[in-house]
């Protein structure tokens, strides 16, 4: 009954992605031909207003490539997580599983890769191949000699880790605590960040620039004191906040002088609405216990879809192979997680802009400004863009903060 339930469940989940996805790509669609031949953009005239002549057209082009360039990732999504599901079934029915290992056994006969009359070697084959896709969809915007050096270490680590490729992984998580693994994960990652952070930036510390001054060097300096502003002059325009150990800092990089003096100062307020170092840290620990807790119920299902199984390997390396071939649908979930979280973050910071801007339109100019200006996307489904991104689309962000007036 348990692995009736949990079947159903995941079935129903997918099912769930694949209509998001469909509909995410006919609202690409639809919007793709609202830029090519409609006069306005939006049935909302609050964001159409932002949208003046002078830079429709630029509007127009930037967003037909982003339009192109989404409807790439949802159809490479769509191949993906079919793929997925198609060898998940196959390796889940006893039938199409015998089928299946015949098959790669006599592809491991041709090619000599492996001994094909060692039967895990099938599942260790097929293993290898979806860790491998996995890691390919982690570095899609490295370089190439970044991606190479990836690739290069994985076949080093498999040469040397083939013999424990199968371990039972599950043990780690049944004989340890959810709270003490993610609080290990927090501190680990914690100092790693402050580390990378510090080599980083320590030279630009306390750098002010000549764009920030009156109101916006005023609210930078009331807030994260002059010494914890950083500036970085050679990157793109940006704005964050961090904390370095028990110290809040601003990072702004790129040149601002196109912005006015108002417009940079509601970004500024924006990152002040992060909160300060206590806030950053709940929610750095938030993050990776949510994390962590969805990692053990992924487990959970893998290990109540297998444990039945008939099947001469191991049930214990079955799950783990079953964890292999799933690992994209893992990542597709903690990123789910993470983005909805940090979504969530940057709607509360925008509404602690206009708070603390007093309800004017600064940042509402600035969003529509950057996007201009920079490689930004404006528009995206927005239950989608849960999947990819960690911050609204600025479409979404001027609508939320015009709905607050």
């Amino acid at each position: 009954m348990l692995k009736t339930s949990t079947s159903k469940l995941i079935i129903f989940l997918l099912a769930i992605y694949f209509t998001i996805l469909i509909y995410t790509l006919l609202d690409l669609i639809r919007y793709r031909s609202n830029l090519k031949y409609e006069k306005f953009l939006f049935k909302n005239d609050t964001v159409n207003k932002y949208i003046d002549g002078k830079n429709e057209t630029i509007f127009r082009q930037k967003e037909l490539i982003n339009v192109k360039y989404f409807a790439i990732i949802v159809l490479s999504d769509l191949a993906l997580i079919s793929i997925i599901l198609f060898f998940n079934i196959i390796f889940y029915k006893e039938k199409t599983r015998d089928f299946a290992i015949k098959k790669i056994k006599r592809f491991l006969n041709m090619t000599h890769l492996l001994d094909h009359t060692n039967e895990i070697n099938s599942f260790y084959f097929v293993g290898i191949i979806f860790v491998f896709i996995f890691l390919v969809s982690l570095t899609p915007s490295l370089p190439t000699l970044n991606r190479i050096v990836v690739y290069l270490c994985y076949i080093c680590i498999l040469v040397c880790y083939r013999e424990h490729f199968f371990d039972d992984y599950f043990k780690f998580f049944k004989a340890y605590l959810i709270l003490p693994i993610a609080i290990i994960s927090l501190v680990i990652a914690l100092m790693l960040i402050r580390l990378t952070m510090y080599i980083s930036f320590k030279s630009y510390k306390g750098k002010i620039p000549l764009f920030l001054n009156k109101e916006a060097l005023k609210l930078a300096v009331n807030f994260f004191k002059k010494e914890n502003i950083y500036y970085v002059a050679e990157e793109e325009a940006n704005m964050m906040t961090s904390v370095s150990f028990i110290t809040n800092i601003l990072i702004i990089t790129g040149e601002w002088g196109q912005y006015s003096n108002k417009e940079i100062a509601s970004i500024i307020a924006h990152e002040i609405g992060h909160g300060g170092v206590f806030a950053k840290y709940i929610i750095f620990f938030c993050e990776f216990l949510i994390k962590t807790i969805a990692v053990f119920l992924f487990l959970k299902v893998i290990e109540n879809l297998v444990k039945n199984l008939k099947s001469t390997i191991d049930t214990r390396k079955l799950k783990v192979f079953f964890v292999y071939l799933n690992l994209y649908i893992l990542r597709l979930l903690l990123t789910l997680l993470n983005n909805i979280f940090s979504q969530t973050i940057e709607y509360h910071a925008d509404k602690m802009s206009i708070k603390i801007m007093k309800n004017d339109h600064s940042l509402q100019n600035m969003l529509f400004k950057m996007f201009i200006n920079q490689n930004n996307f404006f528009y995206l489904n927005k239950i989608y863009s849960f999947f990819k991104k960690d911050h609204p689309s600025f479409y979404h962000r001027i609508i939320a903060l015009e709905n607050l007036k």
